[in-house]
């Protein structure tokens, strides 16, 4: 059942990409798709809550995906955060590179990079006839990135001196990581850095019948590994 309209004039939204002079960061926006779908998105924030006892606000974002023409809602996509939650807009990135965007919504920051809450259109879905928009896992580092081997690549903070970079798939209307490799960038003796990869985890590939040294090999040559070498 389609979802409730937004009470908005959808027209006279700013494009949350675009500049606005004087914009405290919470101002309604929308986005636009460019995929086949052209779904627009309307982002709307609303009042943050104070909980007294804790000293400690609530911010919610409410994300409507509307019709191309603006007619119909499908979604209404709701995130809360701390008060600490980054005032940055969601965007739109096609992480799969399969044609279709995905609505990626920030929900924290911190050293690490940016913590995302990854939402897809489950329309290709055996029994779906309507758009729907499902939230398929959280993802914290660098915005996601389609490699050329097909897997979905996040770089995330490791440690003082290393990063790591998860490697993940869709499967199921869910993000599963698939490898974890850490690089570490401390310094020589001379204070150059070059980065050392190392396997962290390779749980996702049980049963495949690579040994973890070639899982390292394949992993670790990675272009978006290699590029912290």
């Amino acid at each position: 059942m389609p979802a409730e309209e937004p009470k908005v004039d959808i027209a006279k939204l700013p494009l949350c990409d675009d500049p606005r002079p004087g914009s405290s960061g919470t101002d309604d926006c929308k986005l636009v798709s460019r995929d086949r779908a052209g779904y627009l998105f309307v982002v709307r924030h609303l009042t943050l809550e104070e909980t007294t006892a804790i000293r400690t606000a609530t911010r919610v974002m409410v994300v409507n995906v509307v019709s191309k023409n603006g007619k119909t809602s499908y979604d209404a996509l709701t995130e809360a955060g701390s008060g600490l939650m980054l005032l940055a807009e969601p965007m739109l990135h096609d992480i799969d590179a399969d044609g279709r965007d995905e609505l990626l919504v920030p929900l924290a920051g911190g050293s690490g990079g940016t913590t995302y809450a990854v939402y897809r259109d489950s329309i290709d879905d055996p029994g779906r006839d309507a758009a729907h928009f499902v939230k398929i896992g959280e993802v914290n580092g660098s915005i996601p990135e389609h490699t050329d081997s097909g897997y979905i690549a996040v770089v995330g903070k490791g440690g003082l001196y290393e990063k790591e970079v998860a490697f993940m798939k869709i499967e199921n209307s869910q993000l599963r990581k698939i490898v974890r490799v850490e690089i570490d960038l401390k310094e020589d003796s001379s204070g150059h850095r070059h980065g050392t990869c190392k396997l962290l985890d390779a749980s996702g590939l049980a049963g495949s019948g690579l040994t973890d040294a070639e899982v390292t090999q394949r992993f670790c040559n990675e272009s978006i590994v290699l590029k912290y070498e």
